[in-house]
């Protein structure tokens, strides 16, 4: 009976107080509150598609902070844009040091290797090439976007150590490594010194507003702590609706799943299982 008063079509899952009054309308029983209360808290789809309204669960981890400038970058697009001489995207590069952000006008259907071709023509041309890219992207995309980058920069992997007899290659002698071809420059040695002391006291800074952004994320948030094995939802960002189904997101379910905790590695604070279909 609590099953008919809320799953069907014409009732549609109204929660624990309707789902009881409708029932009191014309049953009664002594448990009937404990009853209703247990079995809408386990409806699946109840909990695929409530608001919440506790605490958000997890905690803030931020990033370890940049070296340099350059040297770490987070990379992310803007789409559903107006269309403007064959753009109807950005793609948004932030260097995670220096917070200096560049705006680069993409196609609406922006594919890795294109996106690689513009990395390449807007940022490495300038900056360099980044040890870290950070996006929100697919993994896949990130290995194709890498492998087409390399590729434009005539970058061959050959599986040999540089120092084999094959690759014709010899270590520097301690004498060229510590003093170089030309010798020293006080010039140059004041130069690079004053640039890493302010590059040190930047990047004191930035671990200061980290742990600052920290403290005052994880009093908002909640720690929930896993077994291995538990069965959990996962919460589904603003623009992951339409790539699920494409429909309203009014109409798509909140949260996805559920899906077997699997534990935590170096890698991924949290590893699901999950099989398609």
């Amino acid at each position: 009976m609590t099953m008919e008063c809320h799953d069907t079509k014409w009732t549609g899952h109204r929660g624990q107080r309707r789902t009881r009054a409708l029932l009191e309308s014309a049953y009664y029983w002594p448990q009937i509150r404990d009853e209703v209360e247990a079995y809408v808290r386990t409806c699946l789809v109840c909990q695929q598609d409530k608001v919440e309204q506790r605490q958000p669960r997890g905690l803030l981890e931020p990033l370890p902070i940049a070296e340099r400038p350059w040297d770490s970058v987070t990379m992310d697009f803007i789409i559903g844009l107006p269309k403007s001489e064959d753009s109807g995207s950005i793609i948004v590069v932030v260097d995670r040091f220096s917070k200096y952000a560049t705006f680069i006008a993409a196609p609406t259907d922006c594919t890795a290797e294109k996106t690689a071709r513009l990395f390449l023509k807007h940022i490495v041309k300038y900056r360099g090439l980044p040890k870290f890219i950070i996006s929100d992207r697919d993994q896949r995309f990130i290995g194709k976007f890498w492998t087409e980058l390399f590729k434009l920069m005539g970058v061959r992997r050959t599986n040999k150590s540089p120092f084999e007899l094959a690759t014709g290659q010899q270590p520097i002698t301690p004498h060229t490594l510590t003093i170089g071809y030309t010798g020293r420059s006080p010039a140059v040695f004041k130069f690079a010194k004053g640039w890493h002391e302010q590059a040190d006291i930047a990047r004191s800074y930035l671990d200061k507003a980290a742990k600052k952004m920290k403290k005052l994320a994880n009093k908002k948030q909640r720690h929930t702590e896993y077994n291995v094995g538990d069965m959990v939802l996962v919460k589904l960002l603003p623009q992951q609706f339409k790539s699920l189904r494409p429909v309203h997101k009014g109409l798509v379910r909140r949260y996805e799943g559920p899906f077997p905790y699997m534990g935590r590695s170096a890698r991924y604070p949290i590893e699901l299982s999950y099989h398609k279909g």
